[in-house]
């Protein structure tokens, strides 16, 4: 018996983002917004919105199976500051370093 034809990928699938790529497109916009929000701070749940509207749910999925959850990603990185409190978690920007031109 002959055998069954050879799968062909689709050319409109693309192949499967690193994890690393995800985090650093999260981290670049979560800046972006906490740098533009009032007191540069914002609710998690504020924050999640606005990132899901910029990088999408595939990418904020991506980042709670690899990492927990987008409040243990930021945590990890010292331009943000997390807060837990909870049912209100606040993300904010970390002040800039000492002698730093920000």
């Amino acid at each position: 018996p002959r055998p069954p034809p050879a799968r062909r990928a689709s050319p409109d699938l693309k192949p499967p983002r690193p994890p690393w790529a995800d985090e650093a497109d999260v981290v670049k916009h979560t800046v972006e917004i906490l740098g533009a929000a009032a007191e540069r701070a914002l609710k998690a749940v504020d924050l999640a919105n606005a990132l899901r509207s910029r990088v999408g749910v595939g990418a904020l999925s991506r980042v709670r199976e690899h990492h927990g959850g987008l409040l243990s990603l930021l945590e990890r990185h010292a331009c943000v500051q997390v807060v837990r409190v909870p049912k209100h978690d606040v993300v904010r920007l970390a002040p800039p370093p000492a002698g730093g031109s920000g």
